[in-house]
């Protein structure tokens, strides 16, 4: 039986880290493969958005990052379609804010 994989996300990962979770609620992890890092969330069955701020303590030191994000927008708790894309220069330490509403979700790559 084949694997299915998208174009350009790696089946293998050199690192997984969970940056917040609780049971039932939220889940946003990091996963790298080789100097790429994807991050991606989901939430549960919430009666309000999540807002979650994230510090990016897993990146090297002394690099700048391109963070392109996929964000729940602000009619998604109505349209589930309905998102944003942002794109920002990164640092280690930096910090960044994740939104997620009922149902939603975050994706996100750092390379």
């Amino acid at each position: 039986m084949g694997r299915l994989r998208c174009a350009g996300s790696p089946s293998l990962w050199d690192d997984t880290r969970v940056l917040s979770a609780r049971l039932g609620d939220h889940l946003l992890v990091a996963k790298r493969n080789a100097g790429r890092w994807f991050l991606g969330g989901i939430t549960g069955e919430r009666k309000e958005a999540l807002e979650v701020e994230i510090t990016l303590d897993f990146l090297p030191d002394g690099q700048t990052f391109t963070l392109n994000s996929f964000e729940d927008g602000i009619n998604a708790d109505r349209q589930a379609m309905h998102y944003t894309k942002s794109s920002r220069q990164v640092r280690k330490g930096d910090t960044i804010k994740v939104r997620m509403v009922r149902n939603g979700g975050y994706a996100a790559v750092i390379e």
